[in-house]
């Protein structure tokens, strides 16, 4: 009963969880647009990877990974499209001998993250008759796999939006033009909250602001 009219008497707050990459390296630069155009909403965000992590905390908006969002919401909007590509530090790149070819990959120390999932499907698509996959180091989120790369442990599959920061810093190189489309972030209102006016306008600049991601960049590859 308490927490009911706590929640009542601030009708203008909302709690957004978002998966612990997007909500540091992409969210969190951009809600300060948000508050300027919507001064009356006050917005709470907690970085968030499974249900366990989301009990309590009364949570309005989930934004996430397509195939994970379902375990959230049963409705939901796609933000934008993640496409990966293998990529690495340069410190590691100079250790690898000539230009990166496809067979390369059976033999480099793959970076994961969460799963082995992402670099199972790429061999699939570009070397199915690979089990490399199998081998590498698996990090608990997209943010550590990331940080492992830039540290020189060895390839990953990175993307230009998430990671924009570190390819223009030139912490992570580009190894081949092809990518993936690994998955899509999308975003939804819990069914307890759907009615949460608030929540919506939140949803609604959410989508706005995301659709000019839907396009790939391009990066400089080692010649």
């Amino acid at each position: 009963a308490c927490a009911y009219v706590h929640r009542v008497t601030r009708k203008h707050s909302i709690n957004v969880s978002a998966e612990p990459a997007f909500a540091s390296r992409w969210l969190r630069p951009r809600l300060s647009g948000f508050r300027d155009q919507h001064p009356e909403i006050e917005i709470h965000l907690f970085s968030g990877w499974d249900q366990k992590s989301l009990q309590g905390s009364n949570i309005d908006v989930v934004i996430h990974f397509e195939e994970r969002l379902k375990e959230f919401v049963h409705i939901s909007d796609r933000l934008f499209p993640i496409y990966g590509f293998p990529a690495c530090s340069p410190e590691f790149l100079e250790k690898v001998p000539g230009v990166v070819t496809f067979a390369d990959f059976n033999h480099l120390p793959l970076i994961h993250d969460n799963s082995r999932l992402m670099w199972r499907r790429w061999f699939n698509e570009y070397v199915p008759d690979s089990t490399a996959w199998r081998s590498g180091y698996v990090y608990s989120d997209l943010s550590l796999a990331i940080d492992a790369a830039t540290d020189g442990e060895g390839v990953f599959l990175a993307d230009d939006i998430i990671c924009r920061n570190e390819i223009s810093q030139g912490k992570l190189v580009r190894l081949l033009p092809d990518d993936m489309l690994c998955t899509w972030y999308c975003a939804g209102i819990t069914d307890d909250h759907s009615r949460n006016s608030a929540a919506n306008v939140f949803l609604d600049w959410l989508i706005s602001i995301s659709g000019h991601q839907q396009g790939k960049g391009s990066l400089t590859l080692k010649t």
